[in-house]
């Protein structure tokens, strides 16, 4: 509706949510990973320095942390923060292994969902998840996402829940 109404010159805001969608949503999340492939690619990598995983015993490389580190590069703004998903975050701690360790671990998370979708009504699963899930994927680094984003007590609310109280069904049963 959105794109139509700007195509049919309505004026105000019609066209407003889709460029903000495409640009947040779509453009942003891959420019971002980008910047910190770029980065990385010749910086030294930060192994977890700036989480709290580490508990201080590795000294950072930078004194900025990466996400304000790559704003103070691309964006000439220190205070920036250019958060980055799973792909941009786990290189900038490791490299290519950051990657394919955050590659395993967003793997087991996406297997164990899918394990409880036939148990719980998928739609629960969705419900739970989608907002995590994106998060992780356009704009936060997995160990944060885990720790304080809401990751981890979403793992335990969907164990916590009953199969039989799941079901959207009438009487609860499939």
């Amino acid at each position: 509706i959105d794109l139509w109404l700007q195509l049919h010159g309505t004026g105000g805001f019609s066209g407003w949510f889709a460029s903000l969608f495409a640009r947040r949503a779509i453009l942003v999340p891959s420019f971002l990973n980008w910047y910190y492939l770029d980065f990385y690619s010749t910086a030294e990598k930060y192994l977890w320095a700036d989480s709290k995983v580490t508990l201080g015993l590795i000294d950072s490389p930078f004194d900025l942390p990466y996400v304000h580190l790559i704003g103070s590069e691309y964006f000439n703004r220190e205070e920036m923060s250019a958060n980055t998903g799973w792909i941009g975050s786990g290189y900038a701690n490791a490299g290519i292994w950051g990657v394919m360790l955050y590659s395993v671990l967003v793997g087991a998370l996406f297997a164990f969902l899918d394990s409880y979708a036939p148990r719980l009504d998928a739609r629960m699963v969705i419900a739970l998840f989608i907002l995590p899930v994106f998060t992780l994927l356009t704009s936060t680094d997995l160990l944060t996402m885990m720790l304080t984003h809401g990751l981890f007590f979403s793992i335990l609310v969907l164990a916590m829940i009953k199969p039989e109280s799941a079901c959207f069904c009438e009487g609860g049963k499939s």
